[in-house]
């Protein structure tokens, strides 16, 4: 399965902080060498060198949540020693360092980790600035914590509606082909873990071409989207309903257990048949069912359901057919 959306956010998020991180703080490792300030030069240059390491390890690999922890606490530790060792003046390090985090742990880390930060440099500069600028250095601090919390607030959830829009036939807003795959794939994977049997319905709308031929599009989609809400209406809370093309549609479920899917599928012909989706003449559907079987590929289970939905359409449609285990395939064989 590819990497999730949120995945490839971090891992880009992170990408880009430790490239970017290497190369502005490794100028400043050379230049304190040159001068010879030699405490700030080692801090540098092992900063940009696990940035360099950091960089690498998510390249390699696209694991993202240690390298964030990691690269959040050296922004955090750079910018907090520069100030111990350097003096307030070196204090602006610390608000980009501060936004940094947000992006890389999260809103809830990045508030504690930010405030603990904050604690430590103002008990570092409380001595060495004047009242108003004590205040005015916490105030500032504090309000870009405020700001980058809203950003990153807001962002999560644009990045989820997109996320989730990516999921949505644009039509019916059932779940379309794309995340259908996804949780054909992970009920595959978890039921050669668990060795449990998911069923998969696959239905069609019959005739659904002459109903474009006859009263346009504008009615067949109507169709599409009634079917979809009297479909959904009726599956259970662990079933989620795909469009997976044209007027061709999905039942899959959300965990693993193994379920009549057989009679849930006739039921739902029997209610499609009998809702009036149309005043001018009648609609119904054929479906196919088919329980995963042990060592059976996404792709294998999916021909199975679709050979039956096929078998079901030459007798006569408006039928379900359920697609033979192995198990009863290899008794059927032995018994001839």
């Amino acid at each position: 399965m590819s990497m999730s959306t949120k995945m490839l956010f971090e891992r880009r998020v992170i990408l880009v902080l430790a490239g970017v991180g290497a190369l502005a703080v490794l100028p400043f490792a050379v230049i304190r060498l040159w001068q010879q300030d030699w405490a700030i030069a080692a801090v540098d240059s092992i900063v940009s060198s696990v940035f360099i390491a950091i960089f690498a390890y998510v390249w390699n690999t696209e694991k993202t949540t240690i390298p964030g922890f990691v690269i959040s606490i050296f922004f955090l530790l750079t910018a907090t020693l520069t100030v111990v060792l350097k003096g307030p003046q070196n204090i602006a390090w610390l608000y980009p360092s501060m936004i940094g985090v947000f992006f890389l742990v999260g809103r809830k880390w990045g508030v504690t980790v930010n405030v603990i930060t904050i604690a430590i440099v103002m008990a570092v500069i409380w001595n060495q600035v004047e009242p108003l600028d004590r205040l005015t250095l916490l105030l500032s601090a504090l309000a870009t914590n405020a700001f980058a919390y809203v950003f990153a607030l807001s962002t999560a959830k644009q990045r989820k509606l997109l996320a989730e829009q990516a999921r949505r036939d644009g039509l019916t807003q059932a779940l379309n082909r794309r995340a259908f795959e996804e949780q054909l794939n992970w009920l595959v994977s978890v039921h050669q873990r668990i060795h449990s049997a998911p069923e998969l319905i696959i239905f069609d709308i019959d005739h659904f071409k002459s109903i474009n031929d006859e009263f346009g599009h504008d009615q067949g989609d109507r169709v599409l989207i009634q079917l979809t809400r009297i479909i959904e209406a009726r599956l259970r809370a662990t079933d989620q309903l795909y469009r997976i093309g044209g007027e061709e549609f999905a039942i899959l479920p959300l965990e693993t257990q193994p379920y009549h899917s057989d009679s849930l599928a006739d039921e739902l012909r029997q209610l499609v048949a009998e809702s009036s989706l149309m005043a001018e003449r009648s609609i119904t559907i054929s479906a196919g069912v088919a329980a995963h079987q042990p060592d059976e590929t996404a792709e294998q289970w999916f021909k199975r359901a679709d050979k039956a939905l096929y078998e079901a359409k030459d007798a006569g449609r408006n039928c379900v057919k359920v697609s033979p285990s192995f198990d009863d395939t290899t008794q059927h064989a032995a018994a001839s």
